[in-house]
């Protein structure tokens, strides 16, 4: 379930949130998985960046990437994140640098992203 507002200020800020629904002991619960927080061309990802988020987070990725030349993503709130999106991750850059976009991350745990994109192969 996608969740999405837009607010026009000064800096324009836009917010997806990605909720997730749990059925624990016959309770039906739905959490906030993933938060992303546009602003200018940063990305603001919030909570978890996993298997379960990741589509919804491409998807709203490559929109964003598609209007902006270069993308920052920040990482800092993101409490989770696997291989799934790590290898995601990594194949989103490759992608960027052979269409002339670029994105960098920035935050917690940016440099073990950094050091699984070392030397991709680009052609």
């Amino acid at each position: 379930m996608v969740h999405s507002s837009k607010f026009n200020s000064p800096s324009e800020v836009c917010v997806a949130s990605l909720y997730q629904k749990l059925d624990i002991n016959n309770l039906n619960i739905t959490i906030m998985a993933l938060t992303i927080t546009q602003q200018d061309n940063t990305i603001i990802l919030e909570g978890s960046l996993n298997t379960a988020t990741i589509n919804n987070f491409t998807t709203h990725f490559g929109f964003i990437l598609n209007a902006f030349k270069s993308v920052t993503l920040n990482i800092n709130k993101v409490t989770d994140m696997d291989a799934c999106a790590l290898q995601t991750l990594k194949a989103m850059y490759v992608n960027g640098v052979a269409n002339q976009k670029m994105f960098f991350v920035e935050g917690n745990r940016s440099e073990e992203i950094y050091e699984a994109f070392v030397y991709p192969q680009v052609a």
